[in-house]
């Protein structure tokens, strides 16, 4: 799965991604977690792990709208409109 960049690395710490679940609650946020483990470069990964850092691996998530909820909204929208 990483190497298809569907998951990647994150090394927080379970207090780090406590502390993370927290803030994001506090803000209103329905995630977990913020992804700030994502955005880490390949040099940066073997970094970490060559220093020993404890690593989990998490799946990628969209967070843009799926497509398919547009084509059906767009569809009853269309219908129900009114044409004159």
């Amino acid at each position: 799965m990483r190497q298809e960049g569907k998951a990647y690395n994150c090394f927080c710490t379970p207090d780090e991604a406590q502390a993370i679940k927290l803030s994001l609650k506090s803000q209103g946020d329905k995630r977990n977690y913020d992804g700030r483990c994502s955005h880490l470069t390949e040099e940066d990964v073997a970094r970490r792990k060559r220093a020993g850092h404890k690593h989990v691996v998490r799946f990628k998530v969209c967070l843009s709208r799926p497509r398919f909820i547009e084509l059906i909204c767009r569809r009853i929208l269309e219908k129900t409109t009114h044409r004159t």
